[in-house]
């Protein structure tokens, strides 16, 4: 998430309304369609490093349908807390 959000640009709510559908991993693109605002509506290049990040990701989670997000619970498949990225993970140091 931390990789995706500083590489990207995405705002936290982008983040977290991320779906597989999204996300090309073989065009290495990425779609912004839930957005704030119709501006925010946009495609992103992703760099290789995210790229390759996010096709373990994929490898890893259970959750790889097109509607599944892309960052949720890794057992229940539920939407990730906008918490997670507010956490101490995220904070400055």
């Amino acid at each position: 998430m931390f990789l995706m959000l500083m590489l990207t640009g995405l705002r936290r709510f982008e983040l977290l309304q991320l779906r597989w559908r999204d996300i090309s991993l073989v065009e290495n693109v990425l779609r912004v369609v839930q957005s704030k605002s119709e501006e925010g509506e946009r495609s992103i290049a992703l760099a290789h490093i995210l790229a390759d990040q996010l096709a373990v990701h994929y490898q890893r989670t259970a959750y790889k349908d097109d509607d599944d997000r892309v960052f949720c619970h890794p057992e229940r498949g539920h939407p990730a807390s906008p918490a997670v990225v507010r956490g101490r993970s995220f904070a400055r140091r």
